[in-house]
C-alpha cells in the first residue's frame, strides 16, 4: 500500500505539476516549445527537477532580431544558472532534446562556468546525462547523443 507521502512526492513529478511550478511569465520558453520542454525535465531525478524549477533561468528561444534580453529581466533573481536554448533545439528529436537539457542541468549542478580549458566539464556534464536519462534510454542511445565523451583533452 503507497503512504500519503510517496503519492504526493510522485505527483509533484508530473509533468503537469512540472509545468505549474516552473514560472514561465517571463516568456523564456515559447509556446511551441513549452511540451518538450516539461517532458525533458520530468526525465530527470527529482532533486535536480527541484532545482531546476528553484535555482535555474532557461532561455528558449533567440532569433536573429532579438537579444537575450528580450524577456523579463526580473525573472534572473535569485537564479544560479542561466541555460540559454537554441530555437533549433526544439525541431530536433526528442532524444537529442531530453539529452541537451539534461547535459546543461549538469553544468548548472556542478557550477561550471563558460568557458573552459579543457573538455572536462563537457565529459562529466555528458557523463551525469547520462547516469540521469538511463532508466528512460539505452545506453548505447545516450551515447550517440555524448558527443563531449569522444574528444580527446
Amino acid at each position: 500500500m503507497k503512504n500519503f507521502f510517496e503519492e504526493n512526492e510522485r505527483a509533484l513529478y508530473t509533468p503537469e505539476s512540472i509545468f505549474n511550478r516552473f514560472d514561465f511569465e517571463g516568456g523564456e520558453i515559447p509556446g511551441h516549445a513549452l511540451e518538450k520542454f516539461v517532458k525533458a525535465i520530468s526525465l530527470l531525478p527529482h532533486d535536480i527537477i527541484d532545482y531546476a524549477i528553484n535555482y535555474c533561468a532557461f532561455i528558449g528561444e533567440i532569433s536573429e532580431n532579438s537579444s537575450y534580453w528580450d524577456f523579463d529581466i526580473g525573472y534572473l533573481k535569485g537564479k544560479n544558472g542561466i541555460i540559454i536554448l537554441n530555437s533549433n533545439l526544439w525541431s530536433r528529436k526528442d532524444i537529442c532534446i531530453n539529452f541537451l537539457i539534461a547535459h546543461e542541468m549538469a553544468h548548472a549542478i556542478n557550477r561550471d562556468k563558460h568557458i573552459f580549458d579543457s573538455w572536462g566539464p563537457e565529459k562529466r556534464a555528458d557523463r551525469l546525462a547520462i547516469k540521469w536519462l538511463s532508466k528512460h534510454y539505452k545506453k548505447e542511445d545516450l551515447l550517440k547523443q555524448a558527443s563531449y565523451l569522444k574528444l580527446k583533452n
